[in-house]
């Protein structure tokens, strides 16, 4: 169990909420609650991918870096919140009511930041 599962389990009771996890930008997971139609290695390479290209891409407009991403796909979507050195993505049913979905992955990323520093490798 890590620092993280209390805020995840609850972030997993939000209606419309399939799972999130905290993943690095490289794919490491460093907390999961996904469901049980979600495999854990599929959704953080997925997400570290999503990542990558569109950190790549907003650093080539000048962009800097993201806070939060929401990726819109036909049955679902995935939003991805930048905490530090990680990332809390929520995957989500596709019909949800997005805006206060927002409000509650917002407040669960603010937890997970405010956890203090995100270890990574150990």
């Amino acid at each position: 169990m890590t620092q993280f599962d209390p805020i995840l389990d609850k972030l997993k009771d939000v209606v419309g909420v399939r799972g999130s996890m905290v993943v690095t930008g490289d794919g490491i997971v460093i907390a999961s609650r996904l469901g049980h139609d979600l495999e854990e290695e599929r959704v953080a390479a997925m997400a570290s991918s999503v990542i990558r290209g569109t950190q790549n891409a907003l650093e080539a407009l000048g962009q800097g870096k993201f806070a939060r991403y929401v990726l819109t796909a036909v049955h679902g979507k995935m939003v991805f919140v930048d905490v530090g050195p990680a990332f809390v993505v929520v995957l989500t049913e596709k019909n949800i009511n997005l805006e206060a979905t927002l409000l509650d992955i917002d407040a669960a990323a603010r937890k997970v930041k405010a956890k203090g520093e995100i270890k990574i490798g150990g």
